[in-house]
């Protein structure tokens, strides 16, 4: 389960509301976010990838806030998620 903190203030500190999260998730660490990498669109603070168990597969996640004018936050911090078979 992806948990993150709501944006409450944008990059001035002026009061911000997010319209919605895209949450991206790609096989490369340093990838750059494209629609193919976007894995859902949700109003929450939460995600849950229910195609993220593959022991051979690892996974690097992202999320950007979009406020109702469209408007894109920067990247969020990259999180893994690495299984490994025991």
């Amino acid at each position: 389960m992806l948990q993150w903190s709501a944006v409450t203030t944008d990059t001035t500190g002026a009061p911000e509301t997010v319209d919605y999260y895209i949450v991206c998730r790609s096989e490369t660490a340093h990838f750059v976010p494209t629609s193919s990498e976007s894995l859902a669109v949700t109003s929450g603070t939460s995600h849950a990838d229910t195609l993220s168990f593959n022991p051979s597969v690892n996974f690097i996640y992202l999320v950007k806030a979009v406020d109702a004018n469209g408007n894109t936050s920067a990247e969020s911090d990259r999180v893994g998620e690495f299984d490994w078979e025991l």
